[in-house]
Protein backbone atom coordinates (compact mmCIF):
# COMPACT_ATOMS: atom_id res chain seq x y z
CA UNK A 1 0.00 0.00 0.00
CA UNK A 2 2.80 2.41 0.88
CA UNK A 3 4.70 1.56 -2.28
CA UNK A 4 1.61 2.25 -4.41
CA UNK A 5 1.16 5.65 -2.73
CA UNK A 6 4.78 6.57 -3.38
CA UNK A 7 4.49 5.38 -6.98
CA UNK A 8 1.32 7.40 -7.53
CA UNK A 9 2.99 10.48 -6.05
CA UNK A 10 6.02 10.07 -8.30
CA UNK A 11 3.78 9.58 -11.32
CA UNK A 12 1.77 12.74 -10.59
CA UNK A 13 4.99 14.70 -10.11
CA UNK A 14 6.27 13.35 -13.42
CA UNK A 15 3.10 14.44 -15.24
CA UNK A 16 3.29 17.87 -13.62
CA UNK A 17 6.90 18.33 -14.68
CA UNK A 18 6.06 17.13 -18.20
CA UNK A 19 3.22 19.67 -18.47
CA UNK A 20 5.48 22.46 -17.24
CA UNK A 21 8.17 21.56 -19.76
CA UNK A 22 5.62 21.47 -22.59
CA UNK A 23 4.26 24.86 -21.53
CA UNK A 24 7.78 26.29 -21.52
CA UNK A 25 8.54 24.82 -24.95
CA UNK A 26 5.48 26.46 -26.55
CA UNK A 27 6.56 29.56 -28.48
CA UNK A 28 5.02 32.86 -27.38
CA UNK A 29 2.11 34.17 -29.40
CA UNK A 30 0.51 37.59 -29.75
CA UNK A 31 -3.21 38.22 -29.44
CA UNK A 32 -6.06 39.15 -27.17
CA UNK A 33 -7.42 36.37 -24.91
CA UNK A 34 -8.18 33.53 -27.38
CA UNK A 35 -7.98 35.71 -30.51
CA UNK A 36 -4.50 35.14 -31.91
CA UNK A 37 -4.48 35.78 -35.67
CA UNK A 38 -1.55 34.73 -37.78
CA UNK A 39 -0.63 38.25 -38.95
CA UNK A 40 0.11 39.26 -35.35
CA UNK A 41 2.60 36.46 -34.78
CA UNK A 42 5.34 38.39 -36.57
CA UNK A 43 5.43 40.63 -33.48
CA UNK A 44 6.12 37.70 -31.12
CA UNK A 45 9.85 38.39 -31.20
CA UNK A 46 12.20 39.98 -28.67
CA UNK A 47 12.94 43.06 -30.78
CA UNK A 48 9.24 43.95 -31.02
CA UNK A 49 8.86 43.50 -27.28
CA UNK A 50 11.85 45.78 -26.79
CA UNK A 51 10.17 48.39 -28.99
CA UNK A 52 7.00 48.25 -26.89
CA UNK A 53 9.03 48.35 -23.69
CA UNK A 54 11.01 51.38 -24.85
CA UNK A 55 7.80 53.21 -25.73
CA UNK A 56 6.32 52.25 -22.35
CA UNK A 57 9.27 53.54 -20.31
CA UNK A 58 9.43 56.70 -22.44
CA UNK A 59 5.73 57.42 -21.87
CA UNK A 60 6.04 56.64 -18.16
CA UNK A 61 8.94 59.07 -17.77
CA UNK A 62 7.19 61.77 -19.78
CA UNK A 63 3.98 61.52 -17.76
CA UNK A 64 5.31 60.99 -14.24
CA UNK A 65 8.54 63.00 -14.22
CA UNK A 66 7.84 65.47 -17.03
CA UNK A 67 4.27 66.60 -17.59
CA UNK A 68 3.17 66.48 -13.95
CA UNK A 69 6.05 68.63 -12.78
CA UNK A 70 5.27 71.23 -15.43
CA UNK A 71 1.53 71.58 -14.85
CA UNK A 72 1.54 71.71 -11.03
CA UNK A 73 1.41 75.52 -10.84
CA UNK A 74 -1.20 75.69 -13.59
CA UNK A 75 -3.44 73.20 -11.77
CA UNK A 76 -3.02 75.16 -8.56
CA UNK A 77 -4.34 78.34 -10.14
CA UNK A 78 -6.90 76.78 -12.49
CA UNK A 79 -8.68 74.72 -9.81
CA UNK A 80 -7.85 76.87 -6.75
CA UNK A 81 -5.84 74.08 -5.15
CA UNK A 82 -3.84 74.56 -1.98
CA UNK A 83 -0.29 73.37 -1.55
CA UNK A 84 -1.25 70.60 0.87
CA UNK A 85 -3.97 69.41 -1.51
CA UNK A 86 -1.45 69.21 -4.34
CA UNK A 87 0.84 67.26 -2.02
CA UNK A 88 -1.91 64.71 -1.41
CA UNK A 89 -2.56 64.40 -5.14
CA UNK A 90 1.09 63.88 -6.09
CA UNK A 91 1.79 61.45 -3.22
CA UNK A 92 -0.99 59.11 -4.39
CA UNK A 93 1.25 57.99 -7.25
CA UNK A 94 3.97 56.78 -4.87
CA UNK A 95 1.43 55.13 -2.56
CA UNK A 96 -0.18 53.22 -5.44
CA UNK A 97 3.23 52.25 -6.85
CA UNK A 98 4.43 50.94 -3.47
CA UNK A 99 1.31 48.81 -2.98
CA UNK A 100 1.28 47.56 -6.56
CA UNK A 101 4.99 46.67 -6.52
CA UNK A 102 4.38 43.98 -3.89
CA UNK A 103 1.44 42.50 -5.82
CA UNK A 104 3.18 42.61 -9.19
CA UNK A 105 6.34 41.01 -7.81
CA UNK A 106 4.33 38.13 -6.33
CA UNK A 107 1.66 37.48 -8.97
CA UNK A 108 3.18 38.96 -12.12
CA UNK A 109 5.56 36.10 -12.90
CA UNK A 110 2.76 33.96 -14.40
CA UNK A 111 2.26 36.03 -17.58
CA UNK A 112 4.50 39.08 -17.70
CA UNK A 113 3.43 40.49 -21.11
CA UNK A 114 -0.22 40.37 -20.09
CA UNK A 115 0.54 42.30 -16.91
CA UNK A 116 2.51 44.86 -18.91
CA UNK A 117 -0.33 45.30 -21.40
CA UNK A 118 -2.88 45.74 -18.62
CA UNK A 119 -0.56 48.23 -16.93
CA UNK A 120 -0.28 50.30 -20.11
CA UNK A 121 -4.08 50.31 -20.45
CA UNK A 122 -4.54 51.42 -16.83
CA UNK A 123 -1.91 54.12 -17.34
CA UNK A 124 -3.93 55.46 -20.27
CA UNK A 125 -7.10 55.51 -18.14
CA UNK A 126 -5.23 57.45 -15.47
CA UNK A 127 -4.10 60.06 -18.00
CA UNK A 128 -7.67 60.44 -19.26
CA UNK A 129 -8.94 60.91 -15.70
CA UNK A 130 -6.25 63.51 -15.05
CA UNK A 131 -7.57 65.57 -17.97
CA UNK A 132 -11.23 65.01 -17.06
CA UNK A 133 -11.66 67.94 -14.60
CA UNK A 134 -10.67 70.42 -17.31
CA UNK A 135 -13.41 69.02 -19.55
CA UNK A 136 -16.06 69.17 -16.82
CA UNK A 137 -15.51 72.65 -15.39
CA UNK A 138 -16.93 75.83 -16.89
CA UNK A 139 -15.11 78.33 -19.07
CA UNK A 140 -11.91 79.78 -17.69
CA UNK A 141 -12.14 83.38 -16.49
CA UNK A 142 -8.99 85.31 -17.49
CA UNK A 143 -7.51 87.28 -14.64
CA UNK A 144 -9.53 85.44 -11.96
CA UNK A 145 -6.36 84.18 -10.31
CA UNK A 146 -4.47 87.48 -10.45
CA UNK A 147 -5.28 88.31 -6.81
CA UNK A 148 -3.86 85.08 -5.38
CA UNK A 149 -7.26 83.33 -5.37
CA UNK A 150 -8.86 86.14 -3.36
CA UNK A 151 -10.87 89.22 -4.33
CA UNK A 152 -11.71 92.34 -2.33
CA UNK A 153 -15.34 92.87 -1.38
CA UNK A 154 -17.06 96.26 -1.13
CA UNK A 155 -15.38 96.76 2.24
CA UNK A 156 -11.56 96.90 2.20
CA UNK A 157 -11.36 94.59 5.19
CA UNK A 158 -13.33 91.77 3.58
CA UNK A 159 -11.72 89.22 1.33
CA UNK A 160 -13.59 86.64 -0.74
CA UNK A 161 -11.30 83.67 -1.34
CA UNK A 162 -12.10 80.87 -3.72
CA UNK A 163 -11.61 77.31 -2.55
CA UNK A 164 -11.12 74.10 -4.44
CA UNK A 165 -13.97 71.72 -5.20
CA UNK A 166 -13.75 68.34 -3.51
CA UNK A 167 -14.63 66.25 -6.55
CA UNK A 168 -11.83 67.87 -8.57
CA UNK A 169 -9.37 66.70 -5.92
CA UNK A 170 -10.99 63.25 -5.88
CA UNK A 171 -10.61 62.87 -9.65
CA UNK A 172 -6.96 63.95 -9.49
CA UNK A 173 -6.29 61.52 -6.65
CA UNK A 174 -7.99 58.69 -8.55
CA UNK A 175 -6.03 59.56 -11.68
CA UNK A 176 -2.71 59.52 -9.82
CA UNK A 177 -3.63 56.18 -8.29
CA UNK A 178 -4.35 54.69 -11.72
CA UNK A 179 -1.13 56.12 -13.12
CA UNK A 180 0.86 54.61 -10.22
CA UNK A 181 -0.79 51.22 -10.70
CA UNK A 182 -0.26 51.21 -14.46
CA UNK A 183 3.36 52.39 -14.41
CA UNK A 184 4.57 49.91 -11.78
CA UNK A 185 5.00 46.74 -13.92
CA UNK A 186 7.20 48.43 -16.53
CA UNK A 187 10.48 48.08 -14.63
CA UNK A 188 9.61 45.13 -12.39
CA UNK A 189 8.36 42.75 -15.08
CA UNK A 190 9.78 44.28 -18.25
CA UNK A 191 13.42 43.83 -17.32
CA UNK A 192 12.78 40.30 -16.01
CA UNK A 193 10.98 39.26 -19.19
CA UNK A 194 13.76 40.58 -21.40
CA UNK A 195 16.38 38.77 -19.33
CA UNK A 196 14.42 35.50 -19.54
CA UNK A 197 13.71 35.50 -23.28
CA UNK A 198 16.92 36.66 -24.94
CA UNK A 199 20.39 35.21 -24.95
CA UNK A 200 22.67 36.20 -22.09
CA UNK A 201 25.08 37.71 -24.60
CA UNK A 202 22.43 40.16 -25.84
CA UNK A 203 20.32 40.76 -22.71
CA UNK A 204 22.71 43.47 -21.55
CA UNK A 205 22.34 45.31 -24.86
CA UNK A 206 18.54 45.05 -24.72
CA UNK A 207 18.41 46.37 -21.16
CA UNK A 208 20.90 49.12 -21.98
CA UNK A 209 18.73 50.33 -24.87
CA UNK A 210 15.65 50.29 -22.64
CA UNK A 211 17.28 52.31 -19.85
CA UNK A 212 18.84 54.71 -22.35
CA UNK A 213 15.41 55.45 -23.83
CA UNK A 214 13.99 55.83 -20.31
CA UNK A 215 16.42 58.66 -19.52
CA UNK A 216 14.91 60.75 -22.32
CA UNK A 217 11.39 60.49 -20.86
CA UNK A 218 11.57 63.29 -18.25
CA UNK A 219 13.47 65.59 -20.63
CA UNK A 220 10.96 65.11 -23.44
CA UNK A 221 8.12 65.58 -20.94
CA UNK A 222 9.50 68.90 -19.69
CA UNK A 223 10.16 70.18 -23.21
CA UNK A 224 6.73 69.22 -24.52
CA UNK A 225 5.07 70.46 -21.33
CA UNK A 226 6.72 73.85 -21.77
CA UNK A 227 5.40 74.04 -25.31
CA UNK A 228 1.91 72.97 -24.25
CA UNK A 229 1.83 75.70 -21.60
CA UNK A 230 1.95 78.26 -24.40
CA UNK A 231 -1.51 77.10 -25.48
CA UNK A 232 -4.38 78.94 -23.78
CA UNK A 233 -6.73 76.97 -21.55
CA UNK A 234 -9.79 77.99 -23.57
CA UNK A 235 -8.85 78.73 -27.16
CA UNK A 236 -12.09 80.67 -27.77
CA UNK A 237 -11.11 83.25 -25.13
CA UNK A 238 -7.71 84.11 -26.56
CA UNK A 239 -8.88 87.42 -27.99
CA UNK A 240 -10.48 88.45 -24.67
CA UNK A 241 -7.33 87.53 -22.77
CA UNK A 242 -5.12 89.54 -25.14
CA UNK A 243 -7.48 92.50 -24.85
CA UNK A 244 -7.26 92.42 -21.04
CA UNK A 245 -3.46 92.30 -21.22
CA UNK A 246 -3.40 95.35 -23.48
CA UNK A 247 -5.64 97.25 -21.09
CA UNK A 248 -3.50 96.35 -18.09
CA UNK A 249 -0.36 97.51 -19.87
CA UNK A 250 -1.97 100.79 -20.92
Amino acid sequence: MGENTVADGNLSNHHRLTDDLEAEEQPPSCGLVSWRPSFLQRFAKPRWFLLFQCWFVLAQGMIVSGFQGVVISSLERRFSLKTNELGVVVSCYDIAAAIMAVLVSYYGHHHKPKWLGIGAFILGIGCFLFALPHLLVGPYEPGSSATNLCSIDSLPTNLICRSSVWYHIFVFVLAEFFIGVGATPVYILGTAYIDENVRHSTSGMFLGIMYAIATFGPAVGFLLGGEFLKIYVDIEQVSIFIYMRIRLRS
